[in-house]
């Protein structure tokens, strides 16, 4: 109650979506903020009228935030830092990613191929427009994960067992983002587990000392239909 409405514009280029007369929790006044998105550059400007101080909510939290990490640029005085502009290269580099479909089928007859999309891999070497890139694959998990650290790349973890196989394309080397499959035998049990990890290798000291990233783990439960 006492709050206005979401209004919705675009115009050269523009598009403009406006929360008028936004109540404010604590005290009787209002706020009308703004979002404004170029269509054209991707920038997202936000504008706001006065805050004035509450009793209840005295903080203000004002931006955007894409999914994933984004980088933490401290405290901003709204008194003498503004206009503020975050650019790409403030936000980090998402982590190394893996993803599988379709669900693994195992029959007398035969099994799912079964396709890992790698992403967001990172340059082997700076400007260098090479992407190393794997994916391992082991009857044995860790579900905890092993540190890495001991190889000098500490926050990595190795979620298989074993490096039961490994598979690699160096014809999908030139892109951040690739596909391997790994094709489920026929005749495995239903219940059975398998898993699946990616990798990426770069340069020593760019991504950490030992020059090696991994992604998350995948556990795959193969089924008969």
């Amino acid at each position: 109650p006492g709050s206005g409405g979401y209004w919705y514009e675009e115009a050269a280029g523009v598009l403009y979506i406006t929360a008028d007369a936004v109540y404010h929790q604590g005290n009787d006044s209002t706020v009308t903020c703004q979002w404004q998105f170029d269509l054209s550059s991707g920038a997202v400007t936000i504008v706001y009228g006065a805050i004035g101080l509450t009793t209840e909510v005295g903080d203000k939290v004002v931006g955007f935030k894409p999914g994933g990490p984004v980088a933490d640029m401290g405290g901003i005085d709204f008194a003498s830092d503004l206009p503020y502009a975050l650019s790409a290269s403030d936000v980090p580099a998402p982590p190394l990613g893996l993803a599988a479909a379709p669900p693994p089928v195992s029959t007398a007859a035969g099994g799912t191929t079964v396709a890992y999309t790698i992403t967001a891999i990172p340059e082997a070497a700076p400007a260098s427009g090479i992407f190393l890139g794997g994916l391992i694959v082991s009857v044995a998990g860790d579900p905890v994960g092993t540190d890495l650290g001991f190889l000098g790349a500490a926050g990595c973890r190795l979620y298989v067992g074993a490096l039961d196989l490994v598979l690699v394309d160096p014809a999908q080397w030139s892109s951040p983002m690739q596909s391997l499959t790994f094709a489920v035998p026929a005749g495995v049990p239903a219940g059975e587990s398998y898993y699946g990890q990616a990798f990426a290798l770069t340069v020593p000291g760019l991504a950490n000392a030992f020059g090696g990233v991994t992604s998350n783990g995948i556990e795959s439960l193969i089924s008969d239909h």
